[in-house]
């Protein structure tokens, strides 16, 4: 541990040109086993350090500093003592006895009202997992220094990882106060991330709606009412509150309906057992500022609710304000394909392909990006397939490279096979496929399965899933496919 490093975490680094004056009225009343640090963890109260030499002494006398841009030898003792305290506390701290140098660290950030000094012996706790330790700390800086932002939010933090949510209606209304009007939106989109692993989520929710009433109600500016009903929202969101949700959705975008966070708060909302949200959110498309990205979660929630001509309008909007944008090109491709539109859609993830390579020229490799370019290849493939084209077909799957599709790649490169009259090649290829997670050898199971099938193997399908079935007795996906199986043969 080095001094100046402590020192100055302890806002007492002009504290250490006393020392040297400190040392020398040392060495003139110690020996040099006086001299050594003890090595227990007790607090200096020797003589010595609180002494200066003897002032009526002639030769002391002589030495006198009259000067007055000098500390008192007083000041350099009390000084130095704070520094001893200090660096036995973390030296405790290092040394496996956190409880030790938290009390020190401690007693001297309360003799000193030292914001720094408080803040360490917080992290001391905090590092040896001790929550209540670590909670007094910080309510005893909070105390002495009621304006510090920072040691509220210490509090705030605390009691929330402790699951005491309840006390955290005090600090979090502290937190409010202490921010001002000026930064009050930016702090209530902070305030969801503090409660997010809380386990009383409703408690959670409660909790903030109290402290932000004032702006639900009566908000100082429009920007104020949105922000407050979205982290209100979000909260009743996380608790499961879904009626909630939407009625915060609501309540902000009356406030604004140019405002993204609102729709944020509705979309994943939209569905048919919700049919509130999607005006919510084709209210704020109809201002002309959504995002991209925004569009296309919109569409993919339409293709999940089985909405493929809504979701196709709004990807066509999508190209049209937003050409260069490569991943609504993607989405777009893979629904007419699915549609069975495969010239669209060859077109579509071509484009795709085209303003990929174009922004990637150059980069470095992105594991991300690479799964969605090889999940458009597998698109390709089956285009080319269904066209009868298969030597395309494999050239497609042989692009890919991403970790994630090579599963999806090898079963197309299996029906590829298993068409081309190789059923036992293509069966042997799915069996070879490395398992990452159980979830992939079930995915296998299934693929061969259903390729027996595809070919009239019947028998052999019922076959195979009786021997998984025996392997995995508890497995009720095996049962039901067992049943059915059992059913085709009649």
């Amino acid at each position: 541990m080095k001094l100046h490093r402590i020192a100055a975490a302890a806002g007492l680094t002009a504290c250490l040109a006393t020392i040297p004056l400190l040392s020398q009225a040392q060495t003139a009343q110690s020996t040099p086993s006086d001299a050594t640090v003890p090595a227990m963890p007790v607090r200096p109260t020797d003589p010595v350090l609180a002494q200066p030499a003897n002032p009526s002494s002639p030769a002391a006398a002589e030495k006198v500093d009259h000067s007055p841009a000098g500390p008192s030898t007083d000041d350099a003792a009390r000084q130095a003592q704070l520094i001893y305290e200090v660096l036995l506390g973390e030296l405790n701290a290092d040394s496996g006895n956190p409880g030790t140098g938290f009390s020190l660290l401690l007693d001297a950030a309360r003799r000193n009202n030292d914001a720094g000094l408080f803040k360490r012996a917080t992290e001391v706790a905090l590092e040896a997992r001790s929550g209540e330790s670590a909670l007094r700390a910080a309510r005893a800086w909070a105390t002495a220094q009621p304006n510090s932002r920072e040691a509220n939010r210490y509090v705030l933090q605390i009691l929330v990882a402790l699951n005491r949510v309840p006390e955290s209606a005090v600090p979090l209304e502290r937190e409010l106060a202490l921010g001002g009007p000026l930064s009050r939106a930016v702090t209530y989109a902070a305030i969801p991330p503090v409660y997010a692993r809380v386990t009383d989520k409703a408690a959670a929710a409660a909790v903030v709606e109290k402290a932000l009433a004032q702006d639900l109600a009566n908000p100082a500016t429009p920007a104020d009412g949105v922000a407050a009903w979205v982290a209100v929202g979000r909260m009743r969101l996380a608790a499961g509150d879904s009626a909630g949700t939407l009625e915060a959705a609501q309540k902000a975008q009356g406030f604004d309906p140019d405002a993204e966070g609102p729709a944020l708060l509705a979309l994943p909302l939209v569905s048919p057992t919700q049919p509130l949200a999607e005006p919510i959110v084709r209210r704020y498309l109809e201002t002309g500022n959504a995002l991209p990205v925004f569009r296309l979660e919109f569409a993919r929630l339409l293709m999940e609710g089985d909405r493929s001509a809504d979701a196709a309008i709004v990807l066509a909007a999508l190209s049209i304000e937003h050409p260069e944008f490569p991943e609504g090109w993607l989405l777009r491709g893979s629904l007419e394909a699915q549609e069975g539109h495969y010239d669209l859609a060859q077109t579509s993830i071509q484009r795709y392909l085209d303003l990929n390579d174009a922004q990637l020229a150059g980069a470095k490799p992105d594991p991300a990006r690479s799964r969605v370019m090889s999940q458009a290849y597998v698109v390709m493939s089956q285009i080319a397939e269904k066209r009868g084209d298969m030597a395309q077909a494999r050239s497609w799957l042989d692009k890919v490279t991403s970790p994630d599709v090579v599963i999806a790649a090898t079963l197309r490169r299996a029906n590829l096979l298993a068409k081309s009259g190789k059923l036992e090649e293509a069966r042997e290829l799915i069996r070879n496929i490395p398992e990452r997670t159980p979830a992939d050898a079930h995915l296998k199971m299934q693929a061969e399965v259903q390729l027996l099938r595809d070919n009239g193997r019947q028998a052999d399908a019922f076959k195979l899933l009786q021997q998984q079935q025996k392997a995995h007795p508890e497995d009720a996906d095996l049962l039901y496919d067992l049943a059915m199986g059992a059913e085709q043969l009649g």
